[in-house]
């Protein structure tokens, strides 16, 4: 079982299918990863932030949001948009 305290980036992409959130220690590496796996032209990162508990954050994000497309990519709102940063913004690890 992952540990629900793990120190790491939790992420937002966007592409011409929808959103897409995930977690990682070594965010370059991960989102490199998902890129080059997929079958998207346009993948960008709208987002990113620090937190200490990013399997919980990200868990929390998968159970909030059901409106799953493909490959765990998500049609959104706007209005659910600015709901997910500011609950990302609330466990966010605060800068130094």
């Amino acid at each position: 079982m992952k540990d629900k305290q793990t120190e790491g980036w939790v992420f937002i992409l966007s592409s011409e299918l929808g959103y897409k959130f995930g977690c990682s220690k070594n965010l370059k590496k991960r989102v490199l990863s998902i890129i080059a796996k997929s079958t998207l032209q346009h993948i960008q990162i709208d987002s990113h932030y620090k937190v200490n508990n990013m399997f919980e954050v990200k868990s929390h994000l998968n159970q909030l949001y059901k409106h799953r497309i493909d490959e765990g990519w998500f049609r959104l709102e706007a209005w659910e948009i600015e709901e997910l940063v500011d609950y990302l913004l609330e466990n966010q690890i605060p800068h130094k």
